[in-house]
């Protein structure tokens, strides 16, 4: 009994689609990510994830830790590059993003790993070190006691040693 040539036929187109898509797939090397400003962001502050390709695409896809997040289609056919806003960046946008492109039937190996990091807003700084004399330390006890006491702003603490503290009463 020989095969009928209709069932031939279909398994042979069938397997030249297969062996050509993925012939395809292999043809399109993975696109770069990068983050503006930078990888690391302050909470509730904006970044954007930028994809490139090395060709121009269909569809660029961005994806945190495996899943999509969003999906772009080419405005035209030499588009190279998407970028993604993520407007106001919370501990949840934190994570490892990749993107990949599709382009003829096939998509593209995931680029490499950005691992974004967001930051509280309430990042310590450096403590205060009170008032500052507007005016040279060197001039302070030559003004008179009116003027020092106004211009002469002294820091919280003990008085420098140089400068003795002016005396209650002294005109």
């Amino acid at each position: 009994m020989s095969p009928d040539p209709t069932i031939l036929l279909c398994l042979g187109l069938c397997l030249g689609q297969v062996i050509h898509v993925q012939m395809q797939a292999e043809a399109w090397p993975s696109p770069s990510i990068s983050a503006e400003p930078g990888p690391t962001v302050l909470q509730g502050q904006p970044v954007t994830i930028v994809c490139r390709s090395p060709a121009g695409f269909d569809n660029f896809r961005l994806e945190k830790e495996g899943r999509m997040v969003k999906n772009e289609r080419s405005a035209s056919p030499n588009q190279t590059e998407v970028r993604f806003q993520l407007l106001a960046t919370d501990a949840d946008a934190a994570g490892q993003y990749h993107c990949l492109y599709y382009k003829s039937g096939a998509w593209s190996e995931r680029s490499g790993e950005l691992e974004l990091a967001v930051t509280p807003e309430d990042v310590p700084r450096a403590s205060d070190p009170g008032p500052v004399s507007a005016v040279p330390s060197g001039l302070c006890p030559v003004l008179g006691p009116v003027l020092a006491a106004t211009l002469c702003l002294q820091p919280p603490g003990p008085p420098h040693p140089r400068h003795p503290p002016m005396l209650e009463g002294a005109v």
